[in-house]
């Protein structure tokens, strides 16, 4: 499994988990720091005290909302939520679809992304 390899290597950061991941091809999509910090920037702006991420991948865009005191982040790939706690353990996120996904409670900010990598060619 992927975490217990990052934790006998003791690499706890989250640039050096991607600089990993992207290393042994393992199929992960990283946002680099530079757009995560301006997403995480925009949500900001209006100083919410609360933040929903759908999709949050690895928790590169959370990780930078130091400033919103109650953060979610949600994630349909089991070992993006499981690599998003290991790496910010102050922050919450859950293993659910972000299309089906409900809350009683309210958010002053959501953020969503979607992954843009290359679909697979197709061989005829």
């Amino acid at each position: 499994m992927i975490l217990e390899e990052l934790k006998s290597k003791g690499i706890t950061d989250l640039e050096k988990v991607a600089d990993y991941l992207s290393r042994n091809n393992n199929g992960f999509y990283y946002l680099p720091d530079n757009l995560s910090k301006l997403v995480a920037n925009l949500a900001q702006k209006n100083k919410p005290e609360s933040c929903l991420n759908l999709n949050s991948n690895l928790g590169e865009i959370l990780s930078n909302c130091g400033a919103i005191k109650n953060i979610i982040g949600i994630d349909i790939n089991s070992q993006n939520v499981e690599l998003a706690n290991y790496l910010n353990p102050n922050l919450q996120f859950k293993n659910l679809d972000p299309l089906s996904y409900t809350s009683e409670s309210n958010f002053d900010s959501v953020i969503c992304s979607t992954n843009c990598m290359e679909a697979p060619s197709v061989q005829q």
